[in-house]
């Protein structure tokens, strides 16, 4: 065998170890991409998991409130009925009641939208706008402070709740509210 016949044979040998070497790096990465996105999407599974703990934690914190603490029950009760005149520091409670409750449900929006939950931001909505229609001074704080949410914090927040709010009549709203109410919401 002569040299050239040699160079040859050992240039084939080459790229004939090359070529597997391709195939086996293509394998190998092909896997790698496999196991990266089964690592995503348990990710994105436990980021939505995060989302409702938190927003169950939310709910969990102002239903034990608002059950445990008589005036705040009373108040909210009150707040909810039509034509209701409160004195100065009672307006102020309800009036922090609501941005409180504003401030919870917005909280859990954007812990939905961070995760991709959608079902979990349209119901947080529903919910809000639930409480608007059925609660006229609920409405009126947000009338007054709804749109400092939407430039100053979370625009999506309040376009969902006016979508929302578009969509309920009053007897529906009332209806969602106790709704969500059975499901652990506001």
């Amino acid at each position: 065998m002569d040299h050239q016949s040699f160079a040859q044979l050992l240039g084939n040998y080459g790229e004939f170890v090359g070529a597997i070497a391709v195939v086996v790096t293509l394998f190998y990465l092909a896997v790698q991409i496999k196991h990266s996105s089964e690592l995503m999407k348990q990710n994105i599974r436990q980021m939505e998991v995060m989302a409702l703990n938190q927003h169950d934690e939310l709910v969990g914190a102002w239903r034990m409130n608002l059950y445990s603490n008589e005036l705040i029950s009373e108040l909210w009760i009150k707040g909810s009925l039509p034509d209701t005149e409160f004195n100065e520091l009672d307006a102020f409670r309800f009036q922090n009641l609501v941005v409180d409750f504003f401030q919870r449900s917005r909280t859990s929006f954007v812990a939905a939208k961070a995760a991709g939950h959608t079902g979990q931001m349209e119901m947080t909505a529903r919910n809000v706008a639930a409480r608007l229609a059925f609660s006229t001074g609920v409405r009126a704080i947000w009338e007054r402070a709804g749109r400092g949410f939407s430039e100053l914090v979370e625009p999506d927040f309040v376009r969902y709740i006016e979508e929302a709010l578009k969509e309920m009549t009053a007897s529906e709203a009332f209806r969602g509210d106790t709704d969500y109410a059975s499901r652990g919401s506001y």
